[in-house]
């Protein structure tokens, strides 16, 4: 399986542990590749009926970052879209 990842910042958000995160690099360290990542600040689900939205991985985000983390490449699940709605910004995995 591969990943193609842009580092422009609406072409790169990924899902890591479950939760939305923009990649801001990729590092090898010897065979070991990692990805360089920050989570959102600001994280809810974009709707809450008939149930949550967190549930199928779709999110209503802020555009406000966390600090800069690194974790294996493995540890991404999904590849994402992202897009403004208004204020807030809207993440919602790709299907394939």
């Amino acid at each position: 399986m591969g990943l193609l990842c842009h580092l422009m910042e609406k072409n790169s958000c990924v899902l890591i542990g479950g939760k939305p995160a923009i990649v801001k690099n990729f590092l090898q360290n010897g065979d070991k590749w990692m990805v360089a990542y920050q989570f959102f600040s600001d994280l809810q689900c974009f709707y809450t009926y008939p149930f949550p939205s967190d549930r199928l991985w779709i999110f209503s985000v802020s555009s406000n970052l966390q600090e800069l983390a690194v974790a294996p490449t493995s540890h991404i699940t999904r590849k994402c879209c992202y897009f403004k709605d208004g204020q807030r910004h809207i993440v919602v995995p790709l299907l394939h």
